[in-house]
């Protein structure tokens, strides 16, 4: 399950990331690939410990 969610989330972040790539043409482009980033490897982060709650003290 751990890994699942590392592949889903890292997946994702690559996945937005090429469309703000492609869609966004100013200086806000660097400022959204960061909060991206961010926002996909912390959800993935609260996954974690979710599981981890739940298979071990849970």
């Amino acid at each position: 399950m751990i890994l699942l969610l590392i592949a889903l989330f890292h997946h994702s972040a690559l996945g937005l990331q090429v469309v703000i790539e492609d869609y966004v043409h100013s200086d806000v482009r660097f400022a959204a690939i960061v909060a991206i980033r961010l926002g996909c490897y912390g959800l993935a982060v609260i996954g974690i410990i979710a599981t981890l709650h739940i298979a071990f003290g849970g």
